[in-house]
C-alpha cells in the first residue's frame, strides 16, 4: 500500500466510558466503551479547486459500500480501512475489482492491540486497568483523522482516487477525496470550512457552484454494533459545505 505524504504529528488519545443498560425498556443496546486517538498532520500538497482533485485522480466513481474494514498497518500502530465497494458509476478511470482504502477508522481494542508489534505494545497510551475484561473484550477504538468520515457499509460516496502500491485505489490529497451522499447532498466534513477565520481553498471553490451551501456538520459519530452503541468524538468542527449531488457530478463531467 502506497503510505500517505505527510508527516503525522504526536497523537491526541483520550478514554471515554460509557457504561451501563439505558431505563427506558424501548432500549435495549448497551453504552460500550471507547478509546479515542486522533491525528493531525502538514500536508505536503492539497487540492486548491475541484480540478486539482479530478486531476490527480485517475478514479472517480459514486459507490455503495458494500464491505468496510478496519485495520493497523503493518509495522505502526496506525488504523487504515479498506472498502469493498459496489460501484454505481464511473466518472474516470475504471474498475477491476479493487479496493478502496482511506487512513482512520474503528475496531475492536483487542484486535487492534493484537495486531501491534511487541514494541508498540510496550508504547500503547490507552489505560485498560480500571476496565473489567468483559469491557475490554467490546471495547473499541476510534482513529480520528482529521475529521475525515469513516464509512460503513450501506453508506453512498463519491470517491476520488489515486493508484496505491498494492493495486487498489487510496484517497486523493489525503482526507480531500471522499465525499458522503446525505439528504441528496455531497458532504465532507474535513474540509475546513471556518477554523479560526480561515477557509480552506477547495471549499471556496466549492462553495462557488450552484446551491452549494454550508450546513451543521455532525458533532459524535454514533454507532451500534452487535446490540453495543458507540459514541465516536469528533474534532470541533461546526460546518461542513454540501454540494448538490447533480451539481457535483455535473462540475466533473464538464
Amino acid at each position: 500500500m502506497k503510505r500517505i505524504a505527510f508527516f503525522v504529528l504526536p497523537i491526541t488519545i483520550t478514554t471515554a466510558l460509557l457504561l451501563g443498560c439505558s431505563n427506558n425498556a424501548t432500549q435495549s443496546a448497551r453504552k460500550g466503551i471507547v478509546f479515542n486517538a486522533s491525528s493531525q498532520a502538514d500536508f505536503n500538497e492539497l487540492a486548491s479547486t475541484l480540478n486539482d482533485l479530478e486531476n490527480k485522480s485517475i478514479f472517480i466513481a459514486k459507490v455503495s459500500v458494500e464491505e468496510a474494514h478496519s485495520y493497523v498497518y503493518p509495522n505502526s500502530d496506525d488504523i487504515y480501512t479498506q472498502i469493498t465497494p459496489n460501484v454505481l458509476e464511473i466518472y474516470k478511470g475504471s474498475y477491476n475489482n479493487e479496493k478502496l482504502e482511506l487512513y482512520g477508522g474503528e475496531m475492536l481494542y483487542t484486535d487492534y492491540y493484537n495486531a501491534l508489534s511487541d514494541e508498540d505494545k510496550e508504547m500503547n497510551s490507552f489505560d485498560t486497568s480500571k476496565y473489567s475484561q468483559n469491557e475490554i473484550d467490546s471495547a473499541r477504538v476510534y482513529w480520528n483523522f482529521c475529521n475525515l468520515y469513516v464509512p460503513q457499509v450501506g453508506d453512498t460516496l463519491l470517491y476520488f482516487g489515486v493508484r496505491s502500491d498494492d493495486g487498489n485505489y487510496y484517497v486523493s490529497y489525503d482526507y480531500q477525496g471522499v465525499f458522503l451522499l446525505q439528504d441528496g447532498n455531497y458532504v465532507n466534513q474535513a474540509l475546513i470550512v471556518d477554523q479560526n477565520n480561515w477557509q480552506e481553498p477547495l471549499v471556496t471553490d466549492l462553495l462557488s457552484l450552484t446551491e452549494t451551501k454550508i450546513v451543521d456538520s455532525t458533532e459524535n459519530l454514533v454507532r451500534t454494533i452487535d446490540n453495543v452503541e458507540y459514541t465516536y468524538h469528533q474534532d470541533s468542527y461546526s460546518t461542513m459545505v454540501a454540494i448538490p449531488e447533480n451539481t457535483l457530478i455535473r462540475a466533473i463531467q464538464e
